[in-house]
């Protein structure tokens, strides 16, 4: 069984800002591939991936994947054509590898969403800038309590307004969630700033020493580093790649292999991390 140990705020902030950058910055297909295959097996790992989330995923790489080549008209194999679209292969081809791109950075967004909670960065902005630091945190707490403070509401309009049908009915239930809603935000929003000011925050007396650099932390600083170095090499090799006019041929080097198990360690690099699984409650 794996030994799983909380590593520093800032090896995580730092992991997912650079994992967040060769994603987007990755063009190869293989690339994008490895990354969706990494982060698809850290978000079951963590049970992150609901069978309802990986259906709106799958309908999302549909949807962009059809779009793609019916706004984008470059490329030289015509797959279907009448006066008003031209389909091309490569541009299909080219829609799918970027619908593998955002659904990456959606699950790894919901993957930091187990690793960075908002101690993480009250910590890392608290000296230098207290202001950012509590919108931040403001942010990423509200977000999940939002979503689940929806549902909530959803099932207690449905619970009283199930007999009612029709567009008009719809529309008010609508106008009345928006408004639970609205007031629970402002509610919350106003207790947590009263919280926080009886605590003297931004004052001398608050400082967060919760979190210290441990051998295990310059252990994971270390291949963060080297896997980045491995990766900017792997990028050098792949940047040529093309997709229009024509598809450039996918040729697998040896070397490149090393690259692409890289690619797929520095994926799964969380696995071994501690991470919580509350969601900033």
């Amino acid at each position: 069984m794996l030994l799983k140990r909380s590593v520093h705020p800032y090896i995580i902030i730092l992991y997912f800002s650079t994992l967040l950058f060769w994603i987007v910055i990755y063009q190869h297909p293989i690339s994008s591939v490895i990354f969706l295959i990494g982060l698809l097996l850290v978000a079951i790992s963590l049970t992150k991936l609901t069978k309802q989330l990986l259906f709106r995923y799958s309908i999302l790489i549909v949807l962009i994947t059809i779009s793609n080549p019916i706004f984008v008209r470059e490329g030289i194999d015509i797959l279907y054509q009448n006066p008003y679209i031209i389909i091309t292969k490569q541009a299909l081809v080219y829609g799918v590898f970027v619908a593998f791109i955002i659904v990456s950075v959606l699950l790894l967004y919901e993957i930091m969403q187990v690793y960075l909670t908002s101690e993480h960065i009250l910590y890392v902005f608290n000296k230098h800038a207290t202001v950012l630091g509590l919108l931040l945190m403001l942010i990423f707490r509200m977000i999940p309590k939002c979503k689940r403070k929806i549902k909530d509401i959803q099932e207690v309009q449905n619970t009283l307004h199930h007999k009612r049908k029709g567009l008009w009915h719809m529309l008010r239930s609508l106008k009345d969630q928006f408004l639970v809603l609205f007031t629970w935000v402002f509610e919350s929003s106003l207790i947590l700033y009263e919280s926080m000011k009886a605590r003297g925050y931004q004052n001398k007396r608050t400082h967060f020493h919760i979190f210290y650099w441990q051998p295990i932390d310059t252990f994971y600083a270390s291949a963060i580093f080297l896997l980045n170095v491995g990766m900017y090499i792997g990028y050098q090799r792949c940047q040529n790649f093309y997709y229009y006019p024509v598809m450039a041929p996918i040729v697998v080097q040896s070397t490149e292999i090393l690259i692409y198990i890289l690619l797929f360690i520095f994926c799964i690099l969380p696995l071994g991390w501690k991470g919580d699984q509350h969601d900033y409650y």
